[in-house]
């Protein structure tokens, strides 16, 4: 699958984001062994907005179907610049996290993402892509409102046998977000410490188990200081 690259149109406040499938990838999607992302992102933004009324969700206005094929399929999503469906000054929460440098908002957001992802889980939503990146923040505004965009790999109700794998991907990629945060931020150990233990509790709580290039990527942080708890 090739995802074109996202055109904004200034004027509309507006991002337009092409999905191409070809040959094994467009029959997959044709057949709906796999979903397509466009109508995916389109289907589940018109039900969660719903099902969470209290959390901000990037607008998506509309899906278009420009060739479907069993060989070829190309669709564009069409959403709203989050700063006019808000009106405010957005960016990601990775960017904003790094720049501040403070350790208590960063257990503040993962105290937060932990709550939202389990409520994601009770009603059947599993985000496998919820990470810092896909968090945004308004930098300007002292409530500081959070907003949830990109829902290509939001699976709604998924196959029973596929929910353990879901959540394993959907934990790994927010460990992966803060970990990366960590690489580029200079805490003292004690407080990367912290940080990755809040991680490690939210992996326990799901059962998900580290893999080696996850224990390699602490001791890396960690700067090699042996820690039995990882």
């Amino acid at each position: 699958m090739k995802t074109k690259k996202v055109k904004k149109i200034e004027s509309k406040h507006i991002y337009e984001k092409i999905y191409e499938y070809k040959n094994m990838d467009a029959m997959k999607r044709f057949f709906l062994f796999e979903t397509e992302r466009a109508e995916n992102s389109f289907k589940v933004y018109n039900i969660i907005k719903e099902d969470f009324s209290k959390l901000n969700f990037m607008k998506i206005l509309d899906y278009e179907k420009i060739e479907f094929s069993p060989m070829s399929i190309k669709t564009k999503l069409i959403t709203e610049d989050i700063d006019k469906t808000y009106h405010g000054h957005y960016e990601h929460f990775f960017d904003y996290l790094a720049k501040s440098g403070d350790k208590e908002k960063i257990l503040y957001a993962i105290n937060r993402w932990s709550e939202v992802e389990k409520n994601f889980i009770k009603k059947g939503y599993y985000y496998l892509d919820f990470h810092l990146g896909n968090i945004m923040i308004d930098k300007n505004k002292s409530d500081k409102r959070y907003v949830i965009i990109d829902f290509d790999e939001m699976i709604k109700d998924p196959l029973f046998f596929r929910k353990k794998l879901f959540t394993r991907k959907s934990v790994r990629s927010f460990e992966v977000s803060i970990k990366l945060l960590l690489m580029q931020t200079n805490f003292p150990y004690k407080d990367k410490v912290e940080i990755l233990q809040k991680i490690k509790d939210i992996k326990s709580f799901y059962n998900v188990k580290s893999r080696q290039e996850d224990l390699e990527q602490t001791k890396m942080i960690l700067k090699n200081r042996s820690e039995d708890m990882f």
